[in-house]
Parts: C-alpha cells; structure tokens; sequence
C-alpha cells in the first residue's frame, strides 16, 4: 500500500518527479557545444520576449496560418514543419527560421509589424516554384488579420521541385569552382627555421566558420581554419610544434598515429602532459620513427573540442622505409571527413563548396582518407576502382581493389585511382543521409573529374 503525504500525493509520485526532473536536467547538458552563427537563425521557442500570436504549418509545397488574428504590433510566429522534407519560413525584408527537419518547431519573432501585407516562402531551392510562396495580411485593428496563400503562376509540381532542386545545385558545382565560401582548410603550413629545425606555429582560436553557401558555424580551429593546416615532416627528422590557446577552455595535440620514442610528445592531458590552459603556450619535439598519413588533434575535451574543428592532416614523407612500386602516383588530395556540429563535410566543406578531384585519363591520384569524425563512413566513388595501399600509414603486403571503403573514425586509409573513363563521377559517403536528399547532393559529396 503506497503512504500518503499530508497533502495527498503518494510518495512515490514525488520519486517519480523528481527523476524526471533529474533526467530533464541531464538531457540539456547533452546538447553539442557548436551553434549556427547565422543571424537569420532565429532559433527557440523558450525565448519570452513576445509570445507567439500565430501558428504557421509548414508541408510540402504550402504554407499555412491558422485562424487565429494577428494584429498589427509585436509579432512572433510559431512554425511548425510537419511535411516530409525539411522546410523553412522566410519572411521577405524580415527574417528567416533555421531550416526545420520534419515535425520541428521554432518561432520566429518578426517585431513591431505595421498594418500591410507580407511576402512569405521557403528559401529551399525549387519549394518557392512549387508554389510553397504566399502572403499574409496584418491590420491595425486587433482581431482583424487575414491571410491568403497562393501558388506561384505556372506552379510546378512536387516531383518537378525535387528535380529541380538537384539540377540547380549540380549545374552550379559543375559550371566552375566550388561554390564560394568563406574560409580554406588544409593548407600546408610553412615552418619557420630556428638553428636548422623545422618550427611549426598553431594559434587555436574560435570563429565563424562557413561550411556551404548560408551555414556558417561557431567553430574551435588551429590558425583559423577547418581542417587546421596541413603540417608535412620528413621521416626521421626532428621538428617542433608550438601551440598558443586563444580558447576559452584548456586543450592539447595529440598526434595521431605518429609513432615517436618520447611519451612526454604524445599529447593527453593528465597521462603526458598538463593541459595548456587558455592564454598559454606550448611546445612539442617530435622525431617521427613511422611515415605515412596521419593526423593531429585535441586530446582534451576531445569529444567536444575535435568535433568543432580542432584536427588536421600530419603528413609523415618516407625516407627510410622502402616504397612499393604500387604506391606510385602523379598526383595527390587529402580528404579530411568531419562530422558533428558542423555538419558532414570533407575537408571543413559541404558540398557545393567541396573541391573535386579532376584528372586526366592514365593519371594515378594519391587519395588520403583521414576519418576525423565520431561515425563511421562508407567512401564510394563511381566509374572506377580504388587500389588500397596503405591503412593506418603502413603499407598493405597485398594492395586490394575496391569502390566503396569503410573509413572508421581514427583510420586512415591511403589509395591510388587510375582515371579511365573521361567524364563527371559523383564521389561520396554511402550513408545517403550524409550525401543525398530531396533538395540534391550535400554534405560529404564531390565529384570525380575526368578531363579528356
């Protein structure tokens, strides 16, 4: 028999509340560090500044506003994507909601609107021309709003919108350059030279960081960049790298698979090393014993600080151990894969503003795979063969062929391609989610370029 308290409610009732309310608690504090910077996302429905006066449904192609009225003054708008594909509400002159995966809400807080009407659609590529467009009415008197919604002449359907959608963004990658963004990853740092050593200088520091056209990132980088740039060595030569933290919270470098005689060099907080708190410096020795592709990362924090940007390429040239003749290669690209916060990408980019590979037939092109990223991704390039020559630095006895190579978070896998066929070949995860959705090719997709 439960015990009642004086006020009536069992004691196990106030457990079972208190439990919710410690999960509620844990629950927030699982939430990813990273957050958009873009000024248009307007982002929570717990802000209080005005509470929402209209509820606006988003489907696929519509736009909806219920009955309630919207007087002219200060106006917020909960929209809600219940459609299949995701969606966004874009009020011309105004603001922007984030885009919303099917069955999230958000509100949108618009101000003070004067009486008149308003143009509002989704920005999505090909949704505005399948008629997701239309405007809505505020009056000056209280009670009064109307709103009509409409689609745009000559509309065109939802499986058209969906073509649409994928032509414009291939059209546009494949036209010329990658899609402009801000900001490069990657490039090889060029070390200073101090008594015949080798130094090179990594700042870690954060800024807003531009993934693909629009979606720019709170980002943790080394010199201001993801990937941070790619630092070269020779096996067997010694070489220093010196590290000043401009971040708010302590970090390390660990430098991943790099095999080296000192332990003091391996960069783990509290196993080899104090952290390097926010305003220090430090320095690193290291003799590389190993060559092949490697990387360099934080190790502190490390499930929040990598995600967010602080990792890069740390490339080992052999000298001393033998190269096999099916290693050989005319050209070379490292692809760096990322996810988490700052969406999926290769090499700090989403496609469009990936880099393609372009070759030339009977070219051989050295591809550098570094899983930077806390899954797993399934590379795939279509049209041709990927010759597996080395994992984790070390070359295979036994090179093998693929066109699909898993590259778990950690690995890194080196392989040579021999460009045939002369044309564009899409070059992606295969972990579709990651790549490809109704609007077009995203994220972690570039394109293999063949030149005749």
């Amino acid at each position: 028999m439960e015990r009642e308290t004086a006020d009536g409610f069992s004691v196990v009732a106030i457990v079972v509340s208190m439990i919710a309310v410690l999960f509620g608690v844990v629950a927030m504090g699982l939430t990813w560090r990273g957050k958009t910077a873009s000024a248009q996302d307007t982002g929570s429905t717990s802000a209080t500044s005005s509470k929402p006066v209209g509820t606006v449904t988003l489907a696929d192609f519509r736009i909806a506003l219920d009955k309630s009225p919207i007087p002219a003054g200060d106006v917020a708008l909960k929209v809600t994507n219940k459609g299949p594909s995701p969606h966004n509400l874009t009020i011309e002159g105004l603001g922007q909601t984030p885009t919303l995966p099917p069955g999230e809400s958000t509100v949108l807080r618009l101000g003070k609107l004067e009486a008149g009407s308003y143009t509002w659609f989704c920005s999505i590529s090909g949704h505005r021309e399948a008629g997701m467009q239309g405007t809505f009415t505020v009056d000056g008197v209280a009670g009064s709003a109307t709103v009509a919604t409409k689609a745009a002449p000559g509309a065109i359907s939802a499986s058209d919108a969906i073509d649409n959608a994928h032509e414009a963004v291939v059209k546009q990658f494949l036209s010329g350059p990658p899609a402009k963004t801000a900001g490069l990853g990657g490039v090889p740092l060029v070390p200073t030279i101090e008594n015949g050593t080798k130094i090179f200088n990594l700042t870690t520091k954060i800024v807003q960081w531009e993934v693909s056209p629009g979606r720019v990132y709170e980002a943790w980088t080394y010199n201001g960049t993801v990937p941070g740039p790619e630092i070269r060595v020779k096996q067997g030569e010694t070489v220093k790298v010196r590290i000043k933290n401009e971040l708010p919270q302590s970090t390390s470098i660990h430098f991943h698979g790099v095999e080296v005689d000192d332990n003091r060099q391996d960069g783990v907080t509290f196993v080899t090393q104090d952290p390097i708190k926010p305003g220090q410096s430090y320095e690193y020795t290291l003799t590389p014993i190993n060559c092949g592709s490697h990387m360099y990362h934080s190790h502190h924090a490390a499930d929040g600080q990598v995600p967010l940007g602080l990792l890069g390429a740390f490339i080992v040239d052999c000298t001393t151990t033998p190269i096999p003749a099916f290693a050989a290669h005319d050209s070379e690209y490292t692809e760096i894969l990322t996810d988490g916060p700052l969406g999926f990408g290769i090499n700090g980019k989403g496609f469009p503003a990936t880099a393609p590979v372009i070759t030339k037939p009977g070219e051989k092109t050295l591809i550098r795979f570094m899983n930077e990223g806390l899954i797993i991704h399934p590379m795939h390039l279509h049209g041709h063969r990927m010759l597996v020559i080395a994992k984790d630095g070390n070359f295979l006895p036994a090179p093998y062929e693929v066109d699909t190579l898993n590259v778990a978070p950690g690995e890194r896998y080196d392989v040579v391609v021999t460009s045939i066929h002369p044309g564009a070949w899409a070059f992606h995860c295969h972990i579709l989610t990651h790549a490809e959705s109704d609007v077009g090719l995203h994220g972690m997709t570039t394109v293999w370029i063949v030149k005749p």
